[in-house]
């Protein structure tokens, strides 16, 4: 083989290594924002009066940081059906935002209530579905990123209420 020459099969494994490599790097430092439940609703009449937390999982800053919390479908009443609804469309950025031009430092928190957030007080809620829109700015970079959580409700044998994490459509 002349000098210089590789064989291509350790040429195409070279590269796959270093590709992989970079893009682990690159997910790495690519900016994580995490929304979850943190504590349960303080009513049993308000099923939103609960919190979810907001986590900075970088290990930088981010900047000009705003929250915001939209119904995403509501299924309300006296009756028992607690059940999923079978289609939820998308939901308009509804309410105005709690939390804006605010920096989070790295691995911090920040709760929300999305009752303070929407301004109501579901009486009777069976179900529903909202959405967290986080938009941010990481710290030296010039875009911003915008993010949203999918919750739905689950009522428990208690009456309360829980939050889970669903996927985005």
């Amino acid at each position: 083989m002349p000098a210089g020459c590789w064989p291509s099969s350790i040429y195409r494994r070279d590269v796959e290594h270093r590709s992989s490599g970079s893009s682990r790097g690159l997910d790495h430092w690519w900016p994580q924002i995490s929304v979850e439940p943190s504590a349960a609703a303080d009513l049993i009449s308000n099923p939103l009066s609960g919190y979810f937390k907001i986590t900075n999982e970088q290990t930088y800053r981010y900047e000009d940081l705003s929250v915001e919390v939209s119904l995403r479908c509501v299924k309300m009443g006296r009756g028992t059906d607690t059940s999923p609804m079978n289609k939820c469309e998308p939901s308009m950025h509804s309410s105005p935002q709690r939390w804006t031009k605010h920096t989070l430092d790295a691995h911090e928190s920040y709760e929300i209530s999305p009752g303070e957030t929407l301004f109501v007080t579901p009486g009777a809620l069976l179900y529903a579905q909202l959405d967290v829109f986080v938009s941010f700015q990481p710290w030296k970079v010039p875009w911003r990123i915008d993010r949203p959580f999918r919750f739905e409700s689950r009522r428990l044998t208690d009456g309360t209420f829980q939050w889970l994490h669903i996927p985005n459509d």
